[in-house]
């Protein structure tokens, strides 16, 4: 089995009277847990001590505008009179 079991595999395993423990990954377990996170893990320094660099200001990336579908209705000038009402029903 890789992973952790599901709730219905626990059952089982407790109906056969075995340690659901041994069946999950070591990966899951307290000891795989402990190797990873037992680095030392180093501070960032305050802003005083950041190193100067001597070129220009970065800027943003352009923002590109999305690939869309294409508008059907046009957009009118401020002062293009509006269109007179052209809807049909049926």
């Amino acid at each position: 089995m890789t992973g952790l079991p599901c709730m219905h595999a626990i059952f089982v395993f407790l109906y056969n009277r075995e340690y659901a423990h041994d069946h999950v990954h070591w990966y899951y377990s307290k000891e795989a847990w402990k190797m990873a996170y037992n680095g030392n893990i180093n501070q960032i320094p305050d802003e005083s001590r950041w190193p100067e660099f001597e070129s220009e200001n970065i800027e943003p990336p352009v923002k590109k505008s999305k690939v869309c579908r294409a508008k059907k209705k046009r957009t009118r000038a401020t002062d293009e009179p509006r269109a007179p009402n052209t809807t049909f029903s049926k």
